[in-house]
């Protein structure tokens, strides 16, 4: 939950509070900077991949659907 607030507080992600049923739900969402933020880190994985060889923990471990 403390990084969940510190990248809402960043403005990385945004937050949406459900509170039309019980249990009330809270959803989580990229904003912008969020998305442009993922392209920083496949540029990250991308020279990972190119320069350390022996980087075998990838398999597209997410970074939002990756598409290197």
């Amino acid at each position: 939950s403390l990084s969940l607030k510190e990248l809402e507080k960043e403005k990385l992600i945004k937050k949406k509070v459900d509170t039309s049923k019980i249990p009330i739900k809270c959803e989580y969402s990229l904003t912008e900077s969020g998305e442009d933020f993922i392209k920083i880190i496949k540029d990250i994985k991308k020279w990972s991949l190119k320069w350390k060889i022996d980087n075998k923990l990838c398999q597209n471990l997410d970074c939002r659907n990756c598409n290197l």
